[in-house]
C-alpha cells in the first residue's frame, strides 16, 4: 500500500513539473505594431460578480499562459482576487467575459485579466500588468 502511495505521488509531481516546464519554456509573445483594443467593439449588457473559492482561482490562474508571462501562481494573494463575469454584444452576438482583478502579495502591482468566451477581434485574452 505504502508503495503505491510513493508511486503516485511521484506521477502527479512529474505531471506538475512536465506542465511547468511547458508553461516556462512557451515562447514571448511578440511585441504587436498595431495594437487592437477588443473593448472599443463591444457592447456592455450586463455584469454579475462571482465569488469562486481559492482553488477555483489558483486552478483558472495555473492553466492561463498570458497570466504565467506576467507573474506566477505563488505571488498572487488569492484572498482578495476580484471576478466579475460580464455579458457583451459584438457583431450582434451575445458573448461573455471574464473580468479579473488580481493583486499581487507584494502590496504594488495588480494584474488585470480578460477573458472572451469567443475571439473578440482575434483576442480571446487580454492580460495587463497595473
Amino acid at each position: 500500500m505504502r508503495k503505491r502511495a510513493l508511486l503516485a505521488i511521484f506521477v502527479v509531481l512529474l505531471l506538475v513539473g512536465a506542465y511547468g516546464a511547458y508553461v516556462v519554456s512557451y515562447p514571448k509573445y511578440p511585441e504587436l505594431k498595431g495594437y487592437v483594443n477588443p473593448f472599443a467593439v463591444t457592447k456592455p449588457i450586463d455584469m454579475v460578480q462571482k465569488n469562486w473559492s481559492k482553488a477555483h482561482i489558483s486552478f483558472k490562474l495555473a492553466t492561463t499562459r498570458d497570466f504565467w508571462k506576467l507573474t506566477k501562481p505563488w505571488d498572487v494573494d488569492n484572498s482578495q482576487v476580484k471576478i466579475v463575469k460580464h455579458t457583451i454584444e459584438y457583431n450582434g452576438e451575445k458573448i461573455t467575459m471574464l473580468a479579473m482583478g488580481i493583486p499581487l502579495k507584494d502590496k504594488k502591482h495588480v494584474i488585470a485579466l480578460y477573458e472572451f468566451s469567443k475571439p473578440v477581434q482575434g483576442v480571446t485574452v487580454r492580460s495587463l500588468l497595473l
